[in-house]
């Protein structure tokens, strides 16, 4: 019978609990249960989901650093991509503490206070739950995060004037909603929201918050003069990692305002507070440049130490451009030139920064007035740069004029020449005419030349990566052990076979089967078309076998055998390889690398 009431009481105890926890009712119980459940569950969840999400987007942010950098590593709207899901995750928790833990509904009020102002403030209140307000602010900020700008500006504009009697969610929204209209270019309606703060607002980390605010506003802009006090704000306020970086934009602001020295100090105080590893590699070229001194040699020497480091091969266009306007500074324009022409040579990525030294080799060339040397420069520069490149336009003019005075100039040069030969007497004409002819042919085989040195060079490393020799060259030692068990070994194996015999099927009679897979055709006249495989007609009518061991004339060649239309003979001067000639087309085609001292046909097929 005790257990029963004692069951009986705790059920209607439960069933009163419950009753009280309803967001339909207003007291402390409901908002305390509400507050504790909202900010352990959902909010706590979409908070983690939130920060995770941050962290993908600096991650995968690129900073340009061609053109001042962005204060908030999370404004690249292609870096945003990365914190998708994350931030996805974080709206849709936010949304469902809302749905759950909300409380509008008026407490009963109480006549004894109806003259308290805190009591009327508290009555004036739109959310009775405090966490309800932080997933309010949390899911505005989330959508900002996602470049979701417009529905961003919606809900920060909601907090800010429904929750405006919560201090931190109301500056928190108005300074959010600040950097949605900066990232959407609306300078004004970025500046009035920040203007309408009031500082009694601010606490130590809104205030911070505020200074990063303004200083991007501003930067957007291109307000450089404005921004420096605060940036300079905004370096007190930052530690670690965010310190170095606004040390990073304070020297390129400095550096575009033409205060060199100055900027060299701030560049060199951001390498001190160790930032990341391209940040700091882009801090020491700006030094470079900004260097003021006569006494280039050290810089020079630390320069030239930076291109023997091995990860930074892909950035020698950098490093030989910072060079160059070193010595541009110091009136060497021949040395500039040098390594600007280096800067261009050495580029992997073809991006802006081979444009730059392209830019620059041709501003030279017009300052010399050489308007045909500097066409082609700024002709290749102009497609590689971006459209928000610092006076495009005009560059992309100038481009344009330059085509067409190149275009006249060549067209002079090109009649003043053939008048001048048409003048030489016959024999002077024709001397010249050849040389020019035979000039074109050595640029032809030189071209020609290289294209087979590198398609040498890439056989070779394929090859060596095929047979393991890449592991030995990072240090390996060679295997020692029996040759079944060497993979490299038999690796090398395979590929020799499959040189000399091709692929063979594991079966009887394999060396009288598909013979000619194995032959290496390399087409000697680019202008022939010959077939992939080598033709196999029909046996000779009497199954004999031809004459061979004819030479021609100069002895250079010696005749092997004759099939179907085509001689095939050994070239003596080419250490014996087999070619065939087609004596319908005249193309010759080289069939074996391999010196080959007979050949004769039977039932289709070649034997040698």
């Amino acid at each position: 019978m005790k257990k029963k009431i004692t069951y009986i009481f705790a059920g209607i105890m439960l069933v009163l609990c419950f009753s009280q926890c309803s967001t339909k009712k207003n007291t402390w119980a409901t908002r305390s249960y509400h507050k504790v459940t909202a900010r352990y569950n959902v909010y706590f969840n979409a908070k983690q989901s939130y920060l995770t999400g941050v962290e993908n987007i600096k991650k995968a942010n690129q900073d340009n650093y061609n053109e001042i950098i962005r204060v908030f590593e999370t404004s690249s709207a292609d870096a945003a991509k990365a914190g998708v899901t994350n931030m996805d995750r974080t709206i849709e928790k936010c949304e469902k503490g809302i749905k759950l833990h909300s409380i509008v509904k008026k407490p009963k009020k109480n006549p004894n206070k109806a003259k308290d102002p805190d009591y009327k403030a508290f009555m004036a209140k739109e959310e009775y739950n405090p966490i309800v307000q932080q997933c309010w602010l949390l899911m505005g900020i989330a959508q900002y995060h996602k470049c979701d700008y417009m529905a961003a500006s919606a809900t920060l504009s909601y907090c800010s004037r429904h929750f405006s009697e919560n201090r931190d969610v109301y500056t928190l929204s108005r300074l959010y909603l600040a950097r949605c209209y900066t990232d959407l270019e609306w300078y004004y309606e970025a500046e009035d929201v920040l203007n309408k703060l009031s500082e009694k607002n601010f606490v130590p980390k809104t205030n911070k918050i505020f200074v990063l605010v303004k200083t991007d506003l501003l930067l957007q802009q291109g307000q450089y003069t404005e921004a420096l006090p605060y940036l300079q704000q905004s370096i007190k306020n930052t530690k670690g990692s965010e310190k170095a970086r606004m040390y990073f934009i304070y020297g390129q602001v400095l550096e575009h305002l033409g205060r060199y020295s100055d900027a060299y100090t701030a560049y060199e105080s951001c390498i001190d507070k160790t930032p990341p590893a391209q940040m700091e590699f882009n801090a020491f070229l700006n030094m470079a440049r900004c260097y003021q001194g006569t006494e280039t040699s050290d810089i020079l020497k630390q320069l030239a130490r930076l291109l023997k480091k091995q990860s930074n091969a892909q950035y020698h266009d950098q490093i030989y451009y910072a060079m160059g306007q070193l010595y541009a500074r110091n009136g060497d324009m021949d040395k500039a030139a040098e390594y600007y022409q280096k800067a261009v040579e050495s580029s992997t990525r073809n991006g802006v920064d081979k444009a730059k030294a392209l830019l620059a080799l041709g501003e030279m060339n017009m300052q010399k007035r050489k308007f045909r040397e500097a066409q082609p420069q700024y002709s290749e520069a102009v497609p590689l740069l971006p459209l928000d490149f610092e006076n495009y336009k005009q560059i992309s003019e100038l481009s344009n004029y330059l085509n067409t005075i190149a275009e006249n100039q060549n067209t002079v040069i090109l009649e003043d020449s053939l008048q001048a030969l048409a003048k030489l007497p016959e024999a002077d004409r024709i001397k010249k005419v050849q040389n020019v002819i035979e000039e074109e042919k050595r640029k032809e085989e030189e071209v020609l030349r290289q294209i087979e040195e590198e398609e040498r060079q890439q056989a070779i490393r394929e090859q060596n990566t095929a047979m393991g020799q890449t592991a030995l060259a990072l240090g390996g030692t060679a295997d020692q052990s029996w040759y079944f068990y060497n993979s490299t070994l038999v690796t090398r194996g395979k590929l020799q076979f499959k040189k000399s015999w091709g692929s063979r099927n594991l079966e009887d009679n394999w060396r009288r089967s598909d013979k000619m897979s194995g032959f290496d055709f390399v087409t000697e006249d680019e202008g022939s078309e010959e077939p992939d495989e080598m033709p196999m007609a029909g046996a000779l009518a009497d199954g004999s076998r031809p004459a061979a061991g004819e030479t021609s004339s100069d002895d250079t060649e010696a005749k092997l055998a004759e099939y179907d239309g085509e001689i095939y003979y050994t070239n003596l001067l080419d250490n014996g390889c087999l070619y065939k000639y087609n004596t319908n087309t005249g193309a010759k085609i080289k069939v074996l690398a391999d010196s080959v001292a007979d050949v004769y046909f039977y039932d289709g097929y070649m034997y040698y």
